[in-house]
């Protein structure tokens, strides 16, 4: 049987939330084997979708009100991070 795999969700009152499910195979005879796509994670991902998108808000944010106090060097680090986040979601 299949081992199933958890993926992280926003925490609740800074407690780790985690969705454990068994992802189902199919042998399809003209494909192979696939595995089923899932609407909470994309790919192999190990975080869903909303905690992801949840995190890229938050390092925006923590980008733009630090970036005022801090050197331009640190501010690019930080602004070039949070689009990093946000395009990979």
């Amino acid at each position: 049987m299949a081992t199933p795999r958890e993926f992280e969700f926003i925490p609740v009152w800074n407690i780790p939330v985690l969705f454990s499910y068994t992802m189902r195979r199919v042998d399809c005879p003209q494909c192979g084997v696939k595995v089923e796509a899932v609407p909470w994670a994309q790919g192999k991902h190990s975080c869903c979708d909303a905690y992801r998108h949840f995190l890229a808000t938050w390092a925006r944010r923590l980008s733009s009100s630090k970036s005022r106090r801090a050197p331009f060097s640190h501010a690019i680090g930080r602004v070039s991070l949070s689009i990093a986040l946000c395009c990979h979601i």
